[in-house]
């Protein structure tokens, strides 16, 4: 399985959602059935330790990494799953992606941004998470806080809190100048100031207050903290600093302050109880969740309170020297966790039916598999193209026609003439071919000027046939199903003109384009499952057309699905045709306005059968894959009554 994750936050002074990112990274790469890596951005050197592909490695700019860079998938990055542990995917984001809502502080707090940076978190949390597969959160409160503010929420909300970084205590406390600790971002939204003041009042000489963190905040709070630094001799700021040095900080002090109005990840409060340190907190929701009743907390509305809480403190402190918590979620949790959210949307987006050893019952299992997919569509299957289209089974010609004939022999409700197999009279191929394929073939050619046409159109590379139209069912009789392929980035362009073609010669909505890609997208990376890989083997060029791309042989993953299956060669690497930046921008700006209108429509990209960015479209707002399966079951388990138990049990295995 391929993976992608933002990495942006991995750059310089990490922040907690830099070491959430680095962290989450790490999990990634102990996963089995995780193959490859992709990390957008960051500038991290530990980003390149493994080898894993590393894009934009010199950019640390989140912002640009995803307003800018990822927008519509530009890069056209091949991914089963993408991770996006800050907040935002980007706009018209092709792959199932899983985002991290830290905290909703710009709603529930928003006294501590600007009406701007509200408005825009805001606009850009709404769209992440529509376009979002599942959300993870590090709480209950901000899990309970997103369905308050989003109750149309669709995507699961997962709450699986990351564990310590810094793991057990290992060099004893300096009792010869005990110190409390603060460690995170200096900014309004910790209660910075009020946290000093109230510390100040506490007149505790003998202990130290030391406060590390990036100071993360606007020139009035800046000259607020350095004059309450300059006027309390007892508080030292020790600017940022790193993991090895928080962890000696941390085994050093005798407690560990966080006195926050809105907290995300928690992560030093964690770290803390990791080590079996006393912990002050507010009571921020996310903190007393973390706490459980094991820490002290004070009401941290007010600098005298927090003074009160201070001397509570030091208090605890002194009559209980030896702290013991109950254990939290730690790292391996969260793996495990991480390991069940990537499997449940990789079979969300690609569902697989099961397998079982190559033995003479399996094969002809998949060749009564094979026939009833077949008769989904309602026709029969050629006898040499149902060997290709045995599902998961790897065998010789002489081995399948063997099993053939005793299937055939076997079992009344399947036929064949020596040339096809079928499942009922209905599909003889004698009445298929008048029922359907000679209707269907002068359907077409009724529109065959269309399509010829559209095929010359610019930016149009290919036409294929495809469903119905490849193979002459009757599951869409009276319209065109075709699967365009466009030159580099002018896949939104080419389906404008397409649009405008067809409305211009009146063939709206008999033909319908369906599903396009460019050059740089022919290997087809969403949903790749039984379903698609039987659509792309039957995928026929259109007469005529110019010389269309091998799409098959792009798409090596077919014969995972269908070992049997004769894969072409790929053709011989040719360099890209290189875009103009002006087409590049025209097909950016035609893909906003296609979706604008989709998005009235309430359309929404990954959902149902819908799929965008701007390398690839999918439209299937009535996706048939739900039926098709439901129908295939339908038909196996009917078949699979008529016979004893102890038959269908060595026969048939539910899909």
């Amino acid at each position: 399985m391929n993976v992608c994750i933002d990495t942006t936050t991995c750059s310089g002074a990490y922040s907690g959602t830099g070491v959430y990112t680095a962290s989450l990274l790490k999990s990634l790469r102990r996963i089995n059935n995780v193959d490859h890596l992709t990390l957008m951005g960051g500038t991290s050197a530990s980003l390149t330790e493994f080898g894993d592909r590393h894009l934009y490695k010199h950019l640390s700019s989140w912002h640009k990494l995803i307003q800018l860079h990822l927008h519509g998938n530009l890069p056209n990055i091949q991914a089963d799953i993408s991770f996006f542990p800050n907040y935002f995917i980007p706009a018209e984001w092709s792959i199932p992606s899983v985002v991290t809502i830290h905290d909703l502080s710009f709603i529930t707090h928003g006294h501590y941004y600007t009406r701007r940076m509200r408005l825009f978190y805001s606009h850009m949390v709404r769209r992440s998470i529509e376009q979002a597969a599942q959300i993870l959160t590090v709480s209950e409160t901000t899990r309970n806080a997103l369905y308050q503010h989003f109750p149309d929420l669709r995507a699961p909300v997962i709450v699986n809190p990351p564990g310590s970084r810094l793991g057990p205590r290992q060099l004893p406390e300096d009792t010869d100048s005990p110190y409390l600790l603060y460690a995170g971002n200096i900014e309004p939204k910790k209660n910075i100031l009020a946290m000093m003041e109230g510390f100040r009042r506490a007149d505790m000489q003998d202990v130290t207050l030391k406060l590390t963190g990036r100071l993360h905040a606007p020139a009035g709070f800046r000259k607020q903290f350095w004059d309450q630094i300059r006027s309390t001799p007892n508080i030292e700021y020790t600017g940022y600093i790193d993991e090895t040095s928080l962890s000696g900080m941390m085994d050093q002090c005798i407690g560990l302050v966080n006195l926050s109005h809105v907290e995300g990840f928690g992560l030093p409060v964690r770290e803390a109880i990791e080590k079996n340190k006393p912990v002050l907190i507010s009571t921020d929701p996310a903190l007393t969740e973390l706490g459980r009743d094991e820490v002290i907390q004070t009401e941290a509305d007010h600098p005298g309170n927090i003074a009160v809480g201070f001397q509570r403190f030091i208090k605890h402190i002194i009559q209980t020297p030896e702290v013991r918590y109950s254990r939290r979620p730690g790292w391996s949790e969260f793996r495990h966790h991480l390991e069940s959210t990537i499997s449940s949307v990789h079979r969300r987006y690609c569902p697989q039916l099961p397998t079982t050893k190559v033995s003479d019952n399996r094969i002809q299992q998949a060749i009564i598999e094979g026939a009833a997919y077949a008769s989904v569509f309602k026709a029969p299957v050629a006898i040499p193209q149902l060997y290709q289209l045995l599902y998961r089974v790897s065998c010789s010609y002489q081995q399948y026609k063997a099993q053939l004939r005793k299937v055939v022999s076997s079992h009344k409700e399947i036929h064949s003439d020596g040339r096809y197999i079928w499942f009922d009279h209905s599909l003889n191929p004698t009445l298929h071919r008048h029922n359907h394929l000679t209707p269907n073939r002068e359907f077409l050619g009724d529109h065959n000027g269309t399509i010829q046409l559209l095929s010359r159109l610019p930016g149009v590379r290919g036409l294929f046939y495809s469903g119905g139209s490849a193979h002459g069912s009757g599951l869409h009789q009276r319209d065109i199903d075709l699967f365009v392929v466009a030159r580099s980035h002018m896949v939104w362009i080419a389906y404008t003109l397409i649009r405008l073609l067809v409305r211009l010669r009146r063939r709206q909505p008999t033909i319908c384009t369906n599903y396009l890609v460019d050059q740089e997208a022919l290997p087809i990376t969403y949903q790749q499952d039984y379903f698609t890989a039987f659509q792309l083997v039957h995928l026929r060029p259109v007469p005529g057309c110019r010389s269309c791309p091998d799409i098959q042989s792009a798409n090596g993953w077919i014969l995972a699905y269908f070992p049997n299956y004769p894969l072409p060669a790929p053709p011989p690497k040719q360099p890209a045709l290189r875009a103009s930046r002006i087409l590049k921008l025209i097909n950016l700006a035609l893909m906003h306005l296609w979706t604008r209108r989709w998005h009235k429509m309430n359309c929404r990209n990954l959902q149902g059968g819908m799929m965008w960015d701007a390398h690839r479209i999918k439209l299937h707002p009535n996706d048939n894959r739900p039926y098709i399966y439901r129908r295939f079951k339908e038909i196996l388990h009917g078949m699979s009554k008529r016979f004893t138990p102890e038959k269908a049990k060595q026969t048939f295995t539910q899909p």
